[in-house]
């Protein structure tokens, strides 16, 4: 394998190399023999070492990568290495962390098992040559960031766990260039700039402009060679083993044929009336929502858990093989607590194992190319999602398009961006993007963030097209739909219908995600086939409703069964009007549901908010300003953490809801498959205090009545104002 080091964005990229040779001697099972080895190289203990603890051999299977003995500045500056396989393939980008603390033993840096105690694990490329051993290829940081230097490994290939001695050698530098553009335009657009802490909104905003290009443009390494592409074709449905699951894992299993309205044709299985698990016959594409579990057994070693996974996903034949790569990624745990139960009483009930495409070294971002598996804490399967096409290489991209153009159209994407705060342009890195469509094709993938008065406000993902004439067209920031704002007013919709809210003014992702989550409800109606009733109905869905001011929020809210709001914020508060103004305190929402004598009253609440709602590892009291809430209200999914705007969650957990699957779990199983918070560059973010601070990490969080963290949306009985709420979150 061969990692070569990213600087960040900011210093540019380094390829200068030493190159530094390791040779991994694999002893018999259950030993650990240094064979004879030359003197030379003999330095595993004064210097970098890296280990390959192979799980089986043939190309294709999964070896466990490690790597330490860097110097710890390295992972303090953002450094991140590329894993290159000898023959050429790229695998893997990971980042360089500083390294669990030993007993006496000197601060390092690295990654993987024998750094942090996650194992890390990369796939021998399909075209890795037969025989006892395999060639891989690591460049990371050394002495200085301008100074990285490479390592090269052989592990022997067999079908037992072996483990392996490292040695290390030094050979020569060999510098090259990099290219770091310029900013070459800019652009504006108008708007107001009002205090965020402002709880009413301006009464005419007034045409003030304001620059929203970036202020700074990271270094980037444009690409000038030629690119393959992917066609997608439909792999086959894991209908067996959905089944399968289904009966190990379904107290009352039911299994019906569903067709969409377009359709196709889904096998749905049915645990009483919740979703618990579909496949479908068109596109492939499958889930299992896990039960979410009232008590588990104590987690076991996470390493042992990571194997766990990794036999999971090698046994489902979840993925299939083909000219791309895929491996796990770093495991989510759900942690859940009562507000009846101490601090103390927090557990880990599920992990959640997301799987990362990868063509070559690039990640795969987008609708597509998703998936997961949910683990047990002993290790036993409890769930997965699959929306994964198979890849066949259809040609390449040749033209390139060049580096001042990629600039002029990021600046012209980001201009209607931030509804007249400055934005800042974060990061551009190579990637690939499935849009669940016809090509996997090459992108330039780049990162923003919108700030006001000093803090940022929103972090938004954009594409641009590294090729002249992509396949297909990337999506872009430039909204296809113009909401036009209008008063809170009636709203025609009947008692089980579907309300949603976006904040008003020129920010298109907020929109954008809008919409994704409307098509997706609206893209299955499930009906059966033949005369196998489906135990639920769906009412209608309104357009998204812009608001010009707090006023009326509780009754809009309460005039659905489920809202979906797209607005910004922070922690305990959200705005309706831009990113400054009509602030809503949660506080001050007051009682949403159908409580008492309530006739009707809003059943769940999709609050897409940054830090909207708080897990205990974030507040000393996260239920407190909750409560008053739940006044009949079953429960509320958004996020613990900072996010993207357009991460691509809001759509297909739209289609899960409406085949009727538990809204906590499908939450948490969406918000752990989304490619958009891991996979490739993890950019770094200037803070008001001049300092670093890591990206957004889009972790989801919930909020139940005790006792209703099950229920679907299709669960509309009142319920009595709670005194208990559960909680449910995702964290590292």
């Amino acid at each position: 394998m061969r990692l070569s080091v990213h600087r960040s964005k900011r210093s540019g990229l380094f390829s200068a190399a030493v190159l530094v040779f390791l040779i991994i001697a694999a002893a018999g099972p259950g030993t650990s023999n240094r064979l004879g080895l030359p003197a030379q190289f003999a330095r595993a203990a004064a210097g970098p070492s890296v280990t390959v603890l192979p799980q089986s051999g043939p190309p294709g299977s999964s070896v466990s990568l490690s790597a330490v003995g860097f110097d710890p500045s390295l992972a303090q500056k953002g450094l991140t290495a590329d894993i290159v396989f000898d023959t050429g393939s790229p695998i893997d980008t990971q980042k360089l962390v500083v390294c669990a603390a030993v007993p006496g033993a000197a601060p390092t840096a690295g990654f993987g098992a024998d750094c942090t105690g996650v194992a890390v694990m990369e796939q021998v490329p399909v075209n890795a040559l037969p025989g006892p051993q395999h060639l891989f290829i690591v460049r990371v940081g050394a002495a200085s960031p301008s100074t990285p230097f490479s390592v090269t490994a052989a592990d022997t290939a067999t079908s037992t766990v072996t483990e392996t001695v490292v040695m290390t050698a030094t050979a020569t530098l060999t510098p090259t260039d990099t290219l770091t553009p310029s900013p070459t335009s800019t652009a504006t657009v108008t708007g107001t700039t009002a205090p965020f802490a402002s709880s009413t909104p301006t009464a005419t905003p007034t045409t003030a402009a304001a620059t929203a290009v970036p202020s700074r443009i990271p270094s980037f390494q444009p690409i000038h060679g030629p690119l393959p592409i992917y066609r997608l074709v439909r792999t086959p449905p894991p209908l067996s083993f959905m089944l399968g699951q289904l009966r190990r894992l379904a107290p009352h299993p039911n299994v019906i044929s569903l067709l969409d309205q377009h359709g196709a044709h889904l096998v749905a299985g049915y645990d009483g009336s919740r979703l618990a698990a579909y496949a479908d016959l068109e596109t492939g594409d499958s889930a299992f929502f896990p039960a979410l579990p009232e008590s588990g057994p104590t987690i076991a070693p996470i390493g042992r858990l990571v194997i766990a996974a990794q036999f999971a996903l090698r046994a489902s034949g979840l993925i299939p093989r083909d000219a791309t790569g895929s491996r796990l990624a770093q495991p989510l745990l759900a942690g859940t607590l009562s507000s009846n139960h101490p601090r103390t009483a927090r557990s880990t009930r599920l992990l959640y194992f997301p799987v990362t495409r990868l063509v070559g070294a690039h990640p795969v971002y987008g609708p597509g190319s998703r998936a997961a598996l949910v683990l047990g804490p002993d290790g036993s399967l409890r769930g997965y999602l699959r929306q994964w096409r198979t890849a066949v290489l259809a040609g390449s991209l040749g033209s390139m398009r060049p580096a001042s153009e990629v600039l002029r159209s990021i600046q012209a994407q980001l201009a209607i961006v931030g509804a007249g705060s400055p934005v800042t342009l974060d990061s551009i890195s190579v990637a690939y993007y499935d849009g669940n469509r016809s090509y996997l094709e090459p992108a330039y993938r780049f990162t923003a963030t919108v700030h006001l008065n000093g803090a940022a406000v929103d972090h938004v993902i954009g594409y641009e097209p590294i090729a002249v004439g992509e396949p297909e067209p990337l999506p872009t920031l430039v909204p296809s739909v113009v909401v036009t704002a209008r008063s809170p007013g009636p709203v025609d919709l009947d008692s089980d219908g579907i309300a949603q809210f976006v904040a008003r003014g020129p920010m298109p992702t907020w929109n954008q995600d809008a919409q994704a989550f409307e098509q997706g409800i609206l893209s299955f109606w499930p009906r059966a086939s033949g005369s196998v009733a489906v135990p639920f109905q769906v009412g209608s869905v309104s357009a998204p409703r812009p608001f010009t001011s707090a006023a009326g929020f509780g009754a809009y809210a309460n005039s659905a069964r489920v809202l979906e709001s797209e607005a910004p914020g922070s922690r305990g508060h959200f705005t309706t009007d831009r990113y400054c103004c009509g602030a809503v305190t949660i506080a001050s929402i007051g009682g949403l549901g159908a409580a008492g004598r309530k006739a009707n009253g809003m059943t769940f609440w999709i609050a897409r908010t940054p830090s909207l709602v708080a897990s205990p590892d974030d507040s000393a009291a996260p239920y407190n300003e909750w409560l008053s809430v739940f006044a009949g209200l079953h429960g509320v999914v958004g996020y613990r953490t900072d996010i993207y705007s357009n991460d691509g969650v809001a759509g297909p957990f739209g289609t899960d809801l409406a085949m009727g699957a538990p809204v906590v779990s499908a939450w948490l199983l969406e918000g752990a498959a989304t490619s958009a918070y891991r996979g490739g560059e993890n950019p770094l973010y200037e803070g008001s205090s001049g300092g670093l601070r890591a990206a957004p990490s889009g972790r989801v969080s919930t909020l139940s009545a005790c006792g209703h963290d099950g229920d679907t949306m299709h669960d509309t009985a009142s319920l009595p104002r709670t005194t208990c709420l559960q909680s449910w979150w995702l964290e590292e």
